[in-house]
């Protein structure tokens, strides 16, 4: 839900699940998550705890993923927290 002591870049909490994180986030290395046994939102949490995800608008692979975090932010916390990716749709 987000609050306002807790959430940094968003006004809400954006909701992530497997089918975005795998169309959007890859490791360092370029390989896909590892979602093995635990729970999807245990695999979500993992992942986007402690680093940063980075995708990289000069790369046409990359900002196409950004294009879709960007609908998929819009879709679910509004167009002002999708605008603060920067970039095009």
């Amino acid at each position: 839900a987000g609050s306002k002591d807790g959430s940094r870049r968003f006004d809400k909490a954006v909701p992530l699940n497997k089918k975005i994180c795998e169309q959007v986030f890859h490791k360092a290395n370029g390989a896909p998550w590892q979602w093995g046994r635990q729970s999807e939102t245990r695999t979500v949490a993992s992942h986007t705890r402690t680093v940063r995800c980075f995708l990289n608008m000069g790369n046409p692979e990359e900002a196409k993923r950004a294009g879709k975090l960007r609908k998929w932010i819009a879709r679910h916390t509004g167009e002002a927290d999708a605008a603060l990716l920067g970039g095009g749709a």
